[in-house]
């Protein structure tokens, strides 16, 4: 990948966004807002290493958000960008300025729904160790971009068709394995009643990885969804499914395997004036930096209760397990293919103004793979949100 290629995709994306709003002059509503984001915490573990290995540190992350968005009767186009700050005091070398910018545009009348979405980032990897590469102890930095384009046809006022596309590249510094990937999904959809709807698609991907040993995965599925909004607080709605895997990985002595499984995705929400609560549970395929497509099986819980009117209380409660989908490479020496993730999160937050929020707040988390490795870290959170400035004309 080009020193230049991910910045003039950006620059394209912003193009694109800029010039599609002037597709439509009437009625538009314009909206500018900002977002600063400030977290203070200590973490027992920084790196969840083993017990005799556990180093502390104290963290400090400041992530200004800059949001726009303009939008009409047929088209909304939005642009967003962030440029943040990661300090790590007693681990400097985790030191680190995560970005993140993207756009995109959605473009409706009668019978078409047409979007596109493009994003770019630039982060340390282990902020995404749970899903992706298991390794918290790396300081490597991990840049993606994607483009997201889809197209849906209102067959009738009840039965839709949509064709979405993927295309997406991450790359690491050091220590783990580049991928990309291209992803197509057709699904169908049939409003049966106000309150009940039910689909079909079916999806291909191709996902390739470079390190080492490099290999390539191309995965088929479909699946059945289902959607039903019990009353006005309670909704549930279902993703099952199946996929084929083809694994094949190339060296001197190439090897070609088939995996199959489930896919799966279950939620049953309910959102009250004082309490809501959130339940997932599924099953998933995701692209791993340790050079192989991993099978994710990930329940997670979350509620929350309004003490006052500015007083509030959450908790947060996740569990993963992570398995390869055939033979893939171990390029960290921090973990396996194989791991269990849990975290718990429980919160109490304030509501000082309309603008601004401060939340403390408590992490446990804890993985099993080749060692066993947990960190306690406390956070207090203070998010400034300006609701920005909007002109209607």
């Amino acid at each position: 990948m080009s020193d230049c290629f991910l910045p003039n995709r950006i620059f394209f994306y912003l193009q694109a966004g800029l010039l599609c709003m002037s597709f439509n002059l009437v009625a538009a509503e314009w909206e500018i807002s900002t977002d600063i984001k400030q977290v203070f915490g200590y973490d027992d573990n920084v790196r969840m290493r083993q017990e005799q290995d556990a180093q502390g540190s104290f963290e400090y992350l400041l992530t200004p958000r800059l949001d726009f968005i303009r939008r009409d009767q047929q088209l909304e186009t939005s642009l967003h960008a962030s440029y943040g700050l990661q300090r790590y005091p007693d681990a400097q070398d985790l030191d680190y300025t995560p970005q993140d910018y993207g756009g995109g545009f959605t473009y409706r009348n009668e019978r078409f729904i047409w979007s596109l979405n493009g994003s770019y980032s630039d982060k340390l990897s282990r902020n995404f160790a749970v899903l992706e590469t298991g390794d918290f102890a790396s300081a490597a930095n991990r840049i993606n971009w994607s483009l997201d384009p889809q197209l849906t046809f209102l067959i009738t006022p009840i039965d839709s068709l949509a064709v979405g596309f993927n295309y997406y590249e991450t790359e690491f510094s050091a220590s783990f394995s580049n991928n990309q990937g291209k992803n197509v999904n057709i699904s169908w959809q049939h409003q049966w009643s106000p309150i009940f709807k039910q689909g079909v698609s079916v999806f291909y991907s191709h996902n390739q990885f470079e390190s080492t040993i490099n290999s390539t995965t191309d995965s088929y599925g479909l699946n059945l969804t289902s959607s039903y909004k019990a009353s006005e607080h309670w909704e549930a709605t279902a993703a099952i499914g199946g996929r084929i895997s083809e694994v094949l990985i190339m060296g001197a002595d190439s090897v070609n395997q088939q995996s199959v499984g489930f896919l799966a995705n279950l939620g049953l929400n309910y959102q009250g004036e004082i309490y809501s609560s959130s339940i997932s549970l599924g099953q998933s395929l995701i692209p791993s930096g340790q050079g192989n497509l991993q099978e994710q099986a990930h329940f997670s819980w979350a509620g929350s209760y309004k003490l006052t009117k500015r007083l509030n209380t959450a908790i947060n409660i996740s569990y993963n397990i992570t398995n390869s989908v055939g033979a893939g490479n171990n390029l960290s020496g921090t973990t396996t293919n194989s791991r269990n993730n849990f975290q718990l999160n429980p919160s109490i937050g304030w509501t000082v103004t309309p603008e601004i929020n401060a939340q403390l707040s408590y992490r446990y988390r804890n993985q099993e793979s080749l060692f066993s490795a947990e960190s306690n870290l406390v956070m207090l959170t203070i998010n400034f949100n300006w609701m920005g400035y909007k002109l209607s004309r």
